[in-house]
């Protein structure tokens, strides 16, 4: 139960409605989790410059269908096959 009433209340603090006590009960949770950050050498960060920029580039690209050779190709069958019959 203290895992919802600790939810509700980081609902609120997203929201701005706690109060000070609220905030500094938060607060002092997230810096319990302090994570150390390291600095990337050069290479490891080029590859994930280069990793993600593929990656965007793969996602944004999308092949454009041209609709008007599709009803040209549907055209063309149905003219065959009217003549043929």
């Amino acid at each position: 139960m203290e895992i919802y009433n600790f939810k509700k209340k980081l609902k609120r603090y997203e929201k701005g409605d706690t109060n000070e006590t609220e905030n500094a009960l938060i607060e002092a949770w997230y810096r319990s989790y302090a994570i150390e950050e390291r600095q990337l050498s050069e290479d490891e960060t080029s590859y994930l410059r280069k990793t993600i920029l593929n990656k965007i580039k793969g996602a944004a690209y999308k092949p454009r269908v041209s609709y008007l050779s599709l009803f040209q190709m549907a055209a063309s069958v149905a003219i065959i096959s009217t003549v043929s019959l």
